[in-house]
């Protein structure tokens, strides 16, 4: 693909790409915690994730998370905190939080999920992380400060991307 492709860049020293499924359905995996600092996310060719960050004054250098990851992170701000979501090893959902200028390392949320998982934030560590299992089910986590809570169903049954 050409670097103008929104799927694929290698403008930057190697690729990062947004699978089919997440350009298609628009997902973006970015997150902004002031008009000045900005967190964009991708996958390289490997499932690696890096992420850039705007510092106000200019984009910084890729940098990797560590990791592999199944499908493309999604990224929600909560306060000023940054929290990264992807499936990982058996399609379990895996999270990275971003503290300050730390990030938490990968940790399992458990779970079986298939498809892109979606993430929302009302406030300050106040989230919620959704996705459907391998039924189509709609299942949540979520966040309310102190750690995450239970798996629990949305009910209904959907269509998996």
């Amino acid at each position: 693909m050409a670097d103008h492709d929104p799927r694929r860049c290698s403008k930057f020293g190697f690729s990062i790409t947004v699978d089919e499924q997440s350009a298609e359905h628009g997902v973006k995996p970015a997150a902004a915690t002031a008009s000045n600092d900005v967190y964009v996310f991708g996958l390289n060719a490997a499932g690696k994730p890096y992420y850039r960050h705007w510092n106000g004054t200019k984009w910084e250098a890729w940098a990797g998370l560590g990791g592999k990851l199944s499908t493309s992170p999604t990224a929600v701000a909560a306060g000023a905190d940054v929290y990264v979501f992807g499936l990982g090893g058996g399609d379990r959902l895996y999270y990275n939080r971003l503290s300050g200028s730390t990030w938490s390392g990968w940790q399992s949320l458990g779970g079986r999920l298939s498809g892109q998982v979606s993430a929302a934030a009302i406030a300050s560590n106040d989230l919620y992380v959704f996705g459907l299992n391998e039924a189509g089910r709609l299942w949540y986590r979520h966040r309310d400060g102190v750690g995450f809570g239970p798996w629990t169903s949305l009910g209904g049954r959907l269509a998996l991307w």
